[in-house]
Formats: C-alpha cells, structure tokens, sequence
C-alpha cells in the first residue's frame, strides 16, 4: 500500500531537500506549494493569501490522496505551522484509508540566513523575483511555527 510522508519544519529546515531527495530515489512523488505560499500571496492577494493557500494545501491533498491510491508514495513538502492544521493533514490522508505519516525536520539556527541567501542567488541566476524572499517575511512565517510536541503524533529526523 502506498504512503504518504508530510514533512513539516520551519522555512530552511531542508524539507525541500529531503523531499527531492525522496523523489530522486524512484521511489516517492514529491509535490510542493511553498512557492506559491512564501512568494505570490501576499502580493497578490493581500488578506485573501490566507484562503488561497488553504485551498491550495486541499488541492495539493486531493491530488496527493489520488497518486497514493493509484499505488505511489507521496511526500509532501509545505508549511504546517500548527498541531491542528497537521493532525488535520493526517486525518485527511487516514480517513481516506491512505497511511500517512509526518515527519518533523528540526532547524538549524544558521538554516534560514542560508536558505535566504540561496534564494537570492536563484532569484538573481534566473531574473525571477518570485524565487526572492525577504528577512522580514521568513521570520514571520517561523515564528508562527510550533514544534511538535512529545504528544503529537509525528516522526523526528535528527
């Protein structure tokens, strides 16, 4: 039966390469909306960011639950700041009869300046200001992250 691995972390904890990582073994599909969520929303949609990336993350799942039952593993790379929100991923996928499982990637202190650097360089590289992000927007988005309590019901690398 196949699986599905919800990554969750603060911006720059390495999901992103873990998850390429994964996908790069043949062995797992990796689908992502951090993109869309870090860069475009608040922009374009202003107060609305919220809602539109909500309806991604259910987008992203449905499409999720269907690669899964079609008999591929399936890791998941977006920003699940809250318990309630990844207890709700993981009901979505368990309830659907799909195993699922998240797995927490502790951040390094350095991680987000380097994350931060690198999208810079790739912003520059390819004249695409979508891949830019601010300071001040990489911290807000952080701190609204909670690390996963001993209770909740997850995995821990490292």
């Amino acid at each position: 039966m196949a699986k599905v691995l919800l990554l969750c972390g603060k911006i720059g904890c390495g999901s992103d390469a873990l998850a390429k990582r994964l996908a790069s073994s043949g062995k797992w599909i990796a689908l992502t909306c951090d993109e869309l969520e870090q860069n475009q929303y608040d922009d374009l949609l202003g107060n609305a960011a919220g809602v539109a990336a909500a309806q991604d993350k259910s987008n992203l799942c449905h499409h999720a639950l269907e690669i899964a039952r079609a008999g591929a593993n399936v890791v998941m790379d977006m920003f699940l700041p809250t318990p309630g929100i990844r207890s709700g991923f993981l009901a979505f996928f368990r309830d659907h009869g799909v195993e699922a499982d998240l797995l927490y990637l502790p951040c390094r202190e350095d991680a987000p300046q380097a994350y931060l650097l690198a999208r810079k360089r790739l912003a520059a590289e390819t004249r695409n200001p979508v891949y830019a992000v601010d300071w001040n927007t990489l911290t807000r988005i952080n701190r609204s992250f909670q690390v996963p309590g001993e209770e909740e019901d997850c995995l821990r690398f490292g």
